[in-house]
């Protein structure tokens, strides 16, 4: 049902009918009423449903948005919610979709071609449905099937490719990176970082690179499947961590994402694997697979979290200016932990770029702080990401300028005040002593001294 001309969201129809195996699309129109319209999208599931728009960017005037929907044999049988919402003023619209079995492929058999000499089968009094064959003869009748054969593409994936903490922490810290600014007060008892470390009010969990290790595999059971993202474009990412006990291609990986765009929820970005062992949009009805912590629990006392916005607006940062530096994993701290692979920025950053990867761009996060300022994530700058120069970038630079003389800045400092000091005393000095001295007082006469004068 279409929703009334004021609200921001409104669809086309409020739910349809599919065959298992294939798939059907809605139109969702958005009109602003707070500035600007975010269309998002939530539902589905992993390997059985998947929906997403046909544009994921704000716009300030009344637009028209695709859902494309698509459907598994897995999902025959049963309903799904899929809901269109505009993130900006929270409305939303509910598209039911009901998903009905496939129907059986149907068979026909031609004629035997002419002057075949092939007998036809033998009467039988069997039912239709268990009726042997003919026998085999060496002109069998051609066959033909309305069903269009699967085509099936092998991937074969070097385990090679899959990338561990243990290697990427040893490269170090990047030069220069993203500075995602943590909010929290907690977060600054966190360095050194040898133990896991958060702010209690915040659900971001920071465990220490070099004592962590993380495997992938199938979400535990009972897990409840996040909502799935939807956005325009993500770079080719790596795999951190050791790959499944299948073959790494025939899985999806779902990666965990931290929504910043909808008020800091946790999301599902489904990825493959190519041939080149990277991550890129996945094109297969597959086993989803997770990537956790390996002999992970979460601290005692810990509180769990539907959602959180742990981070500030980001900034360039160069690094030759921090006091502080030390390799982290990010966890969310969910009823089911999760490991953050990277963050969907929010719009009002306007960085250039839907995402930025916490994982998977070939090193690790850093907990880093400087001299002043709140510590936070340093990450590589992904492509197409514009960002602003931050506060430690200048201490940076001036810190290499120093470090180019020879001599510290407050040293350089010291040393002018130092010698303008010496200097004016020096100008006093001789000026005082090239000054001729007053002449002597002139004695009073006899009338000043008769007056008292």
């Amino acid at each position: 049902m279409p929703a009334p001309a004021s609200a921001a969201v409104s669809i086309s129809r409020s739910s349809g009918e599919v065959e298992a195996g294939r798939g059907t699309s809605f139109t969702a129109t958005f009109t602003p009423t707070v500035g600007t319209s975010c269309p998002g999208i939530d539902g589905g599931v992993p390997g059985e449903v998947s929906a997403t728009l046909s544009r994921t960017d704000c716009d300030g005037q009344t637009f028209t948005v695709t859902v494309n929907v698509s459907t598994s044999a897995a999902a025959a049988g049963k309903t799904y919610p899929i809901t269109v919402r505009d993130q900006r003023d929270g409305d939303a619209r509910t598209f039911t979709l009901t998903v009905r079995a496939a129907a059986p492929p149907t068979t026909t058999t031609a004629p035997p071609p002419p002057g075949s000499t092939v007998p036809p089968p033998p009467p039988s009094t069997a039912p239709p449905a268990t009726e042997p064959p003919p026998p085999p003869t060496t002109d069998p009748p051609e066959t033909t099937t309305t069903e269009a054969p699967a085509t099936t593409t092998t991937v074969v994936v070097d385990p090679g490719a899959f990338a561990s903490v243990e290697s990427l922490a040893a490269q170090g810290i990047p030069e220069e990176g993203v500075f995602l600014p943590l909010e929290g007060a907690g977060y600054r008892e966190c360095l050194p970082l040898n133990k896991p470390c958060a702010d209690p009010d915040s659900a971001l969990l920071l465990l220490p690179a070099r004592d962590t290790s993380l495997a992938w595999a199938a979400p535990p059971e009972g897990a409840t499947p996040l909502p799935q993202l939807s956005v325009r474009s993500v770079p080719p990412l790596q795999p951190v961590g050791t790959p499944p006990s299948d073959e790494p291609a025939s899985s999806n990986y779902l990666l965990t994402m931290l929504d910043l765009a909808d008020q800091g929820q946790l999301k599902s970005l489904p990825r493959g694997l190519n041939a080149g062992g990277e991550l890129v949009a996945a094109t297969a009805d597959q086993q989803g697979v997770v990537v956790q912590p390996e002999d992970f629990s979460a601290p005692s006392g810990s509180r769990t979290f539907l959602a959180s916005q742990p981070f500030g607006k980001p900034y360039r940062m160069k690094t030759a200016g921090l006091t502080e530096a030390a390799p982290a994993i990010p966890v969310f701290l969910a009823s089911q932990p999760r490991v953050v692979y990277g963050v969907r920025t929010d719009p009002a950053w306007n960085v250039g770029a839907d995402v930025i990867p916490l994982l998977g761009n070939g090193n690790v996060p850093y907990l880093v702080r400087g001299a002043n300022g709140p510590p936070g994530l340093l990450v590589p700058i992904p492509p197409g990401v514009t960002l602003a120069d931050g506060p430690a970038t200048a201490e940076a630079a001036a810190t290499a300028d120093d470090e180019g003389s020879g001599f510290p800045i407050v040293a350089v400092l010291l040393a002018v005040v130092v010698i303008g000091g010496a200097a004016a005393a020096a100008f006093w000095f001789l000026r005082r002593r090239n000054t001729p001295p007053p002449p002597p007082p002139t004695p009073p006469s006899a009338r000043d001294r008769r007056f008292g004068i």
